[in-house]
């Protein structure tokens, strides 16, 4: 697992996401609603693994998409801001 439970990490920029939904790596998860985290430092909460994908939920979006968070992908995050 890349990440884990109370890992913050940083949610990828404009440019970068721009560039993978031209190249269609991210275009079936993205949701508009997710654009206000770009840039930001999050904190995950929980991790699920769907075949070989693993989806990270964030403590701080927990409220939105009614009620569930945002499911983020590895692909969505830049890099681990600090370790817990």
């Amino acid at each position: 697992m890349k990440y884990k439970i109370g890992d913050k990490v940083r949610i990828i920029k404009k440019e970068a996401k721009e560039d993978a939904l031209e190249e269609d790596i991210i275009n079936s998860a993205w949701n508009q609603d997710m654009d206000k985290y770009l840039g930001k430092i999050m904190t995950i909460k929980g991790v699920t693994s769907i075949l070989d994908c693993k989806i990270y939920n964030m403590e701080e979006d927990e409220k939105e998409n009614y009620g569930r968070g945002w499911a983020w992908t590895e692909e969505m995050i830049e890099e681990l801001a600090s370790v817990s």
